[in-house]
C-alpha cells in the first residue's frame, strides 16, 4: 500500500494512504459462495454463478469456459481465484448493457421508430455567433446521429446556396460541403437511413440548383418516392444506406430584414450555465419562464402546401418526408389522414403546452405520422430540455443540439445506447396501441421495480490528476443515481460520500418502483463532494433499462461531453423486480364513488395487486366479477396468483399484443326457473317474458368482449341453442360473465339473473349454471342448461 502527499503550504505536508483496489464484502461473500475450500472458483462453479446471480439462465458450462478463456490474461489455470473473479466482474467482458447488435424488428414503418435527431446541426458552439461547420455534422453522424438539419440560405450574391443559422451573427458554411461530408460518414456508425431536413429559405432558382447539388452528390444513394406523398413509411430496413430529404413546404423567398441578434443576444435562458454543467432535468411539468417575445428563429412560420409558383418542381420531387402544419389550430395539425403521412414540427414549448390538453391526440398522430420537437428559439447557448417530453408522446424526431452538453443530452445518448447503437429505437407497444391510446399523464400502477445496488468504484486516480479534485487530500466522492422517465417515475437518490478515497466503496442499494419502464432510463452520476465550493464532475452514464442485464456489472462512465473515460467505471448490481412479487398493492375507490359504486377489479389483478378493494355493500357488473373470482379455489378468500404475474425473467405487460393462448367454447342451451322465482307480470304485465343472454369475458383488454343470444319471445322456458367462442391470450385471468335479461320494447330491459365464473376452474362438458340476483343472492329455481369446451390453439 503506497501513500500520496499532498502539499498544504510552504512548510506542511499531508499524507495518505493509497489503498489498492480490493474486492468489496458482498462481492467476497459471493465468491466463498461458489468456490472450493482452495479459494477456487471452477468452470461448473463459475457457470452456477452466472445462472443464479447475473441472471444468463441461457449460460453452459461451455459459455462459462469460453468467457473464462476470453480473459486469459487473469485466468488462473484451474479457475478464478478471488482476484481474478474480481477482475473479471470489473472488467470490459462483463458489460451493464446487452452486447447486442441490431435487435429490434426494422421491418415497421420509420413512424414505429424513435430516431436519434440533431439540430442546427452544422454549428459548432451557440446559436448566435459560432462558426457553421461540416465538422459537427461529422461529429454527430459518427456518434449514429441519423436526423442531420441544414438551414439553407442564398449567398450575398443570390446566386449560391449557403448553410447558416439566418438573422445571427453565425459564419456561413457552403451547402455542397456539408453534403460531401454527409455522404462521406452518413454510414459508418449504421447502415440504417440518414434525414436530412431542410429549412429552406431560398428563391426557386436556387431550389432547381440545390435539386442538382442532391442527385448528384448522393446518386443511387437518394430515396424518392414514385408518388407525391407516401401513404405509409417505408421501414428502415428497406432503407438501409439510403439518403431521405424532409422538408416544410417553401414560401416564397423573403427578403432579407434587418440583423435581430443584437436585440436578441441580451437575453439568455435563466439556467443556461446550469444546464451547459448539467443542470437537472426539467420535469415535464416545469415552465422555464422568460420574458423573451420574439417569434424563435425558426420554424416559426405558418406552414403551408408546396405551391408550383413557389418551388421548383424538380427540388418538390426530392421531398420524401413531407412536413407541415397547415391551417386552422391543434386539432387541425394533428388530424391522422387515412390516405397519406406527414411530418409535423412543433417547438419544446408549443409541445408542452399541446399536451396538456391533446395528449392521447398527440400520441394516436404519432402511431402514423412522425412529430418533430426542436429547441425554443431562445436557448442560444445550445442547451437542451427533457427529451421524455417528446418521447411519451411518441415523438419520433427529438431535435437536440448535439454541439452542447448537459443531462438533457446525457439522457438522449443513454436512450440511443439500446438497439446496438443504430440510432433506431422501436417505439414500445403502450406507445403502438390503438385500442388503449397511452396517456402520459395517467396514474398507472406500478409495472416492475429495479433495484440497483452501487458497490464502489475505481479509475480516477489514472484518468485525472491528483489535485484535479481537491488540491489538499484525495476526493470525497459520492454516487447520484435515478431515474428519467414519465412524471411519476422520475427521481435521483445519491449515495453518502466517502471521504479522501480515489477507490471509494458505497456499498448501498435503491429501489425505483416504475409504472411505464418501457421509456425509463436509468441515470448514473458520480460527484466529489465540496464543501465550500460547487461540487465537482467525476463521470455519467445513461443506460436504457430496456437492455440493462441482471447481475453484477461493470459501468464506465462517461464526461460531461460524452467520451468516455479510459478508466473511470462503477461496480453495480441490477435485478428487476415485479412489485407486487414480493409486496402487497391495494387498490381502491376513487372518492367520488358517493353511491358505493366500485371499479373494474382487472385494472388491479392483471397487474399483480392482491388487495383489490371494493364496496361490497353496493352492487353491479364490477362485484359480480369480484365475486366471481372469489367462488375459485373452494372460496377461501385466497386466490394463487398464475405464474404469468410471478416470473421475474419475463414480466408480464398486460397491454402486450400476445398470441391467443386457447379458445373457450360457450354453447347456451336453455334456462328455467324464473315461472317460480318471480311474480307472472313481474317482467311484462300483458305477456310471458322474451329473454335473451349474454355471455362474456372479463379479462385483459385483448380478452374482454360481450355477445348475446336472439331473444325468444314470450316464453318462460326460453331455448336459445346457440354457440360462442372467445379466443383467450391470457386464460389465467379471464373471468367468464353470464347475463340474462328480458326483452323490453319500450323502456330498459328487465334484470333476471347473473353469475361469474373463473375460467381457470371451469368444468368442461354440459352443466347447470344457476344464477344470482343483482345483489348476489342466489335465486332458489333459475338455472341455464350450458356447454363448454377448450381448444388448445396450435
Amino acid at each position: 500500500m503506497s501513500k500520496q502527499t499532498y502539499k498544504v503550504c510552504f512548510c506542511f505536508r499531508r499524507r495518505f494512504k493509497l489503498a489498492a483496489t480490493e474486492a468489496p464484502p458482498p462481492i467476497k461473500s459471493l465468491f466463498e459462495q461458489y468456490s472450493d475450500s482452495n479459494g477456487i472458483m471452477t468452470v461448473e462453479n463459475f457457470h452456477r454463478f452466472l445462472v443464479d446471480v447475473q441472471k444468463q439462465a441461457g449460460a453452459s458450462v461451455e459459455d462459462a469456459q469460453a468467457i473464462m478463456n476470453s480473459t486469459a490474461h487473469i485466468f488462473h489455470r484451474k479457475g478464478f481465484n478471488l482476484e481474478t473473479f474480481f477482475k473479471y466482474l470489473f472488467g470490459d467482458s462483463n458489460p451493464a448493457l446487452e452486447d447486442r447488435k441490431v435487435h429490434h424488428d426494422m421491418n415497421a414503418p420509420i413512424s414505429h421508430y424513435f430516431i436519434f435527431t440533431g439540430h442546427n446541426s452544422y454549428l459548432t458552439g451557440n446559436q448566435l455567433s459560432s462558426d457553421c461547420s461540416d465538422v459537427p455534422i461529422v461529429q454527430a453522424l459518427e456518434r449514429g446521429v441519423r436526423v442531420i438539419e441544414l438551414d439553407i440560405w442564398p449567398n450575398s450574391n443570390k446566386d449560391d446556396v449557403i448553410v447558416l443559422h439566418g438573422r445571427t451573427l453565425t459564419t456561413p458554411v457552403e451547402l455542397i460541403k456539408c453534403f460531401r461530408s454527409i455522404k462521406a460518414h452518413a454510414f459508418n456508425a449504421s447502415e440504417y437511413p440518414v434525414v436530412i431536413t431542410l429549412e429552406d429559405h431560398l428563391t426557386t432558382d436556387l431550389q432547381a440548383k440545390v435539386a442538382k447539388m442532391v442527385t448528384e452528390t448522393f446518386g443511387e444513394m437518394l430515396f424518392t418516392p414514385d408518388a407525391g406523398s407516401l401513404a405509409e413509411f417505408p421501414s428502415p430496413e428497406s432503407l438501409k444506406r439510403r439518403i431521405i430529404i424532409s422538408t416544410k413546404p417553401p414560401k416564397e423567398y423573403l427578403k432579407s430584414e434587418e440583423s435581430k441578434a443584437g436585440a436578441m443576444g441580451s437575453q439568455r435562458e435563466k439556467d443556461s450555465a446550469a444546464e451547459a454543467w448539467g443542470g437537472e432535468i426539467p420535469r415535464f411539468n416545469s415552465r422555464i419562464t422568460a420574458d423573451f417575445k420574439q417569434e424563435d428563429l425558426e420554424e416559426e412560420h405558418e406552414e403551408e402546401d408546396l405551391q408550383d409558383d413557389h418551388c421548383a418542381p424538380e427540388y418538390r420531387n426530392l421531398i420524401a418526408i413531407h412536413a407541415g402544419k397547415g391551417k386552422g389550430g391543434l386539432d387541425d395539425w394533428l388530424k391522422v389522414d387515412p390516405d397519406k403521412v406527414r411530418r409535423l414540427s412543433l417547438s419544446e414549448q408549443e409541445l408542452e403546452n399541446a399536451a396538456k390538453t391533446h395528449g392521447p391526440q398527440i400520441v394516436r398522430f404519432t402511431q402514423r405520422n412522425i412529430l418533430r420537437v426542436y429547441p425554443k428559439g431562445i436557448r442560444f447557448d445550445s442547451s437542451n430540455y427533457n427529451p421524455l417530453i417528446g418521447w411519451m408522446h411518441g415523438a419520433q424526431m427529438v431535435a437536440f443540439n448535439m454541439q452542447g452538453y448537459g443531462r438533457s443530452l446525457w439522457v438522449m445518448q443513454g436512450m440511443f445506447k439500446a438497439n446496438g447503437g443504430c440510432g433506431y429505437v422501436k417505439k414500445p407497444e403502450i406507445l403502438m396501441n390503438n385500442e388503449a391510446i397511452f396517456d402520459p399523464r395517467a396514474s398507472l400502477p406500478v409495472k416492475i421495480t429495479l433495484k440497483v445496488t452501487v458497490y464502489m468504484g475505481e479509475g480516477w486516480y489514472y484518468d485525472f490528476k491528483h489535485t484535479h479534485f481537491d488540491a489538499y487530500s484525495p476526493p470525497d466522492f459520492y454516487t447520484r443515481v435515478g431515474i428519467a422517465g414519465v412524471p411519476a417515475d422520475t427521481i435521483m437518490k445519491r449515495t453518502k460520500a466517502i471521504e479522501d478515497n480515489w477507490i471509494p466503496a458505497w456499498n448501498e442499494q435503491f429501489e425505483f418502483p416504475l409504472t411505464v419502464p418501457e421509456l425509463a432510463i436509468l441515470r448514473i452520476e458520480v460527484h466529489e463532494y465540496d464543501m465550500s465550493e460547487k461540487d465537482d464532475f467525476g463521470g455519467q452514464t445513461c443506460l436504457p433499462i430496456s437492455e440493462l442485464r441482471k447481475g453484477i456489472r461493470a459501468v464506465p462512465l462517461y464526461s460531461q461531453k460524452g467520451d468516455k473515460y479510459k478508466s473511470v467505471k462503477l461496480l453495480m448490481h441490477f435485478d428487476f423486480v415485479q412489485f407486487t412479487q414480493r409486496n402487497i398493492l391495494r387498490v381502491y375507490p376513487k372518492g367520488i364513488r358517493f353511491d358505493s359504486s366500485n371499479y373494474n377489479p382487472l385494472i388491479g389483478w392483471m397487474h399483480g395487486a392482491q388487495m383489490v378493494a371494493f364496496n361490497m355493500q353496493g352492487y353491479g357488473r364490477s362485484l359480480w366479477v369480484m365475486q366471481g373470482m372469489f367462488k375459485a379455489n373452494g372460496g377461501c378468500g385466497y386466490v394463487k396468483k398464475p405464474e404469468i404475474l410471478m416470473n421475474n425473467e419475463a414480466i408480464f405487460d398486460p397491454r402486450a399484443s400476445l398470441p391467443v393462448k386457447i379458445t373457450l367454447k360457450v354453447t347456451v342451451y336453455m334456462g328455467e326457473g324464473w315461472y317460480y322465482d318471480f311474480k307472472h307480470t313481474h317482467f311484462d304485465a300483458y305477456s310471458p317474458p322474451d329473454f335473451y343472454t349474454r355471455v362474456g369475458i372479463a379479462g385483459v383488454p385483448a380478452d374482454t368482449i360481450m355477445k348475446r343470444t336472439k331473444a325468444i319471445e314470450d316464453n318462460w322456458i326460453p331455448a336459445w341453442n346457440e354457440q360462442f367462442e372467445f379466443p383467450l391470450t391470457v386464460p389465467e385471468l379471464a373471468i367468464l360473465r353470464i347475463e340474462v335479461h328480458e326483452y323490453d320494447m319500450s323502456e330498459k330491459d328487465d334484470f333476471g339473473g347473473q353469475t361469474c365464473l373463473p375460467i381457470s376452474e371451469l368444468r368442461k362438458g354440459i352443466r347447470a349454471v344457476p344464477l344470482y340476483s343483482q345483489k348476489g343472492d342466489k335465486y332458489k329455481s333459475v338455472k341455464l342448461l350450458m356447454h363448454f369446451d377448450f381448444v388448445q390453439s396450435v
